[in-house]
């Protein structure tokens, strides 16, 4: 049996690391700025984020100036954006279409709420290559006709990127974690960023400041005579 603080030799052993850090995590709280890119929008502001994992997530988005522009309230079952400018609600599915109306980036609700922690899907079958130096995993996978790779810090463990290719080898899935820091005993990055380079969409988020497994609430109460709209 191999000690905890040798290098592990395989990918399995990498991944067996980055999941036993991932599942350091049970909350997260944080603030800092958010801006995203699409054809549709392009904005930037500040975020004030309450995350509880399986399934809750509150997310605050302030404009220029500190104006309320929305705030999200999500779990797996359903979601609520609500827009302080409009004062109506949008309330549906969290399926991917609805999920890219709001976030402008179509993904599951799973790997949004992994995301703004640090994780990303983990593959381990059909490997084509793995690497090792002193400061990084690199390593590549095939699946259903894609291709996917990975770069892992060799000490935090965390993927800080994350590449899903097409048969063409063009990028249809990227996402970067970077300014690792070492906070509450779990290491998370302080800068993310999401994107889909084909369909021109990012979402990029930079940390001031995270608590993790602290206590939470990621609840939402709307306020009066807001207008409600069903997906």
């Amino acid at each position: 049996m191999k000690e905890m603080n040798e290098q592990p030799t395989t990918h399995e052993e990498v991944f067996q690391r980055v999941m036993e850090r991932n599942n350091l995590i049970h909350t997260l709280q944080s603030n800092g700025n958010i801006s995203v890119d699409s054809p549709e929008l392009s904005n930037s502001g500040t975020f004030r984020l309450s995350l509880k994992k399986p399934d809750s997530l509150l997310l605050e988005i302030r404009g220029p100036f500190g104006i309320h522009v929305g705030t999200l309230s999500l779990t797996k079952t359903t979601f609520q954006f609500y827009s302080a400018l409009e004062n109506q609600v949008v309330i549906g599915s969290p399926d991917s279409s609805s999920l890219l109306s709001i976030l402008h980036v179509a993904l599951p609700v799973e790997q949004i709420l992994d995301a703004f922690t640090g994780a990303f899907p983990i593959v381990v079958d059909s490997l084509i290559r793995f690497s090792i130096t002193d400061e990084e995993y690199l390593m590549a996978f095939q699946r259903k006709g894609k291709t996917i790779e990975y770069r892992i810090d060799a000490e935090s463990y965390i993927i800080t990127d994350y590449l899903v290719k097409d048969v063409e080898d063009k990028v249809l899935y990227k996402a970067e974690a970077s300014r690792i820091t070492a906070g509450s005993d779990v290491s998370t990055p302080s800068v993310l960023k999401i994107s889909f380079p084909d369909d021109g969409r990012s979402i990029s988020l930079v940390y001031k400041k995270v608590n993790i497994n602290e206590d939470v609430d990621c609840s939402f109460t709307l306020p009066e005579q807001v207008k409600v709209i069903r997906k």
